[in-house]
């Protein structure tokens, strides 16, 4: 290899790592930008009514990717009481925690037996932790709330729903509704479980925005649509194939909602559960069928297991936190840094070459 030869490699190199460099920052801020363990357990500490100051916290693991979904694991352990804790970011934001009681009492930062002053003052907490501008709204629609009649509340955007579930646990959820959308992302959920500690604390109210749209499917439209779809449709219980089943026209159920259709921007859907005339095999009681309301495209026909049609008034609310799978570790590398490094030992292995060649 002759001397113009090893000028023109290391010119070419010098020039790619000067053009690598960009990628080299863009992807050091964006990991910066990410929510740290430690970040996580200051919004536990911040807001929680948990004495987290009796509690040897250990990160367990870490999983997904927080520009989709991660989640932050840790046990809190102490001498009488063990606690399990998740912490949830989407979008590069840390957006709640579910904590998990294993053993003992947990210990709280004060006893209370008044859950509703509870919820209060953890949205105070909250509202100075956040500097949130929807926390205030949010703040006095419950400050409405007087007793446990369990009614839905509703003001300008926002929607109360208080539920006292059979298995002692009492959720607060305020949901935006965009214009009278059912909106099961954008929300803020308070759970406390019957010892008074808040065992779920959920936001996600500015993580999505409503998109640009027009609502081009009528309701009427949107169920003769849905109807069409089912023609055909069959499903399988074991080895029997079901596909003879008869709609009825009533009961009916028709929910004008938002989903997610480009990362997190939501879109106008029909949600529309039709119902069969009797249980037919799998305790399938009916079809739920979506569709984007913009477009009229189907996105999903599921069955309706077992779900008791006589007192049905709309579409179930979908659990709280979903469980992600599948999701890819997080990475603790720059790939773009890897390559930084190894150009750069190459050029030096090809100087050290040329110096030994022409020094000879």
């Amino acid at each position: 290899m002759n001397k113009n030869t090893l000028c023109g490699i290391f010119v070419v190199s010098i020039i790619f790592l000067v053009s690598l460099s960009p990628l080299i920052i863009l992807d050091v801020k964006a990991q910066e930008e990410s929510i740290t363990p430690n970040q996580a357990l200051i919004l536990l500490t911040e807001i929680s009514n948990l004495d987290i100051t009796k509690y040897n916290p250990k990160l367990t693991e870490i999983i997904g990717d927080p520009a989709v979904i991660q989640h932050i694991k840790y046990t809190l352990n102490s001498d009488n009481s063990k606690i399990n804790a998740s912490f949830t970011v989407k979008n590069n934001n840390l957006i709640g925690f579910t904590l998990y009681p294993d053993q003992g009492e947990p210990f709280l930062t004060q006893q209370s037996t008044n859950i509703l002053n509870e919820a209060k003052n953890i949205l105070d907490k909250y509202q100075t932790y956040s500097a949130a501008s929807y926390i205030q709204p949010i703040r006095d629609l419950l400050s409405t709330v007087t007793d446990f009649d369990f009614k839905d509340l509703t003001w300008n955007t926002i929607k109360l729903k208080i539920v006292d579930s059979e298995d002692n646990y009492l959720t607060f959820q305020w949901m935006n509704t965009f214009y009278s959308f059912y909106n099961d992302y954008s929300k803020v959920i308070l759970r406390f479980n019957d010892k008074g500690l808040l065992v779920q604390f959920w936001d996600s109210w500015d993580i999505y925005t409503l998109a640009n749209y027009d609502l081009k499917i009528s309701r009427d439209e949107a169920i003769h649509i849905a109807k069409d779809a089912t023609s055909g449709y069959s499903y399988t219980v074991g080895d029997i194939l079901v596909d003879d089943f008869a709609i009825v026209d009533d009961p009916l159920s028709v929910v004008l909602d938002l989903q997610p259709r480009e990362g997190y921007v939501l879109y106008p859907g029909w949600s529309i559960h039709l119902y069969f005339d009797e249980k037919y095999p799998g305790q399938v009681t009916g079809l739920h069928v979506t569709m984007w309301a913009d477009t009229g495209d189907i996105t999903g026909i599921i069955p309706i297991v077992a779900e008791d049609v006589s007192e049905h008034t709309s579409t179930p609310t979908p659990s709280i936190e979903p469980t992600p799978t599948g999701l890819p570790p997080i990475r603790f590398y720059n790939p773009y840094l890897i390559l930084f490094g190894s150009t750069l030992l190459l050029i030096a292995l090809g100087i050290l070459a040329y110096f030994k060649k022409y020094r000879k």
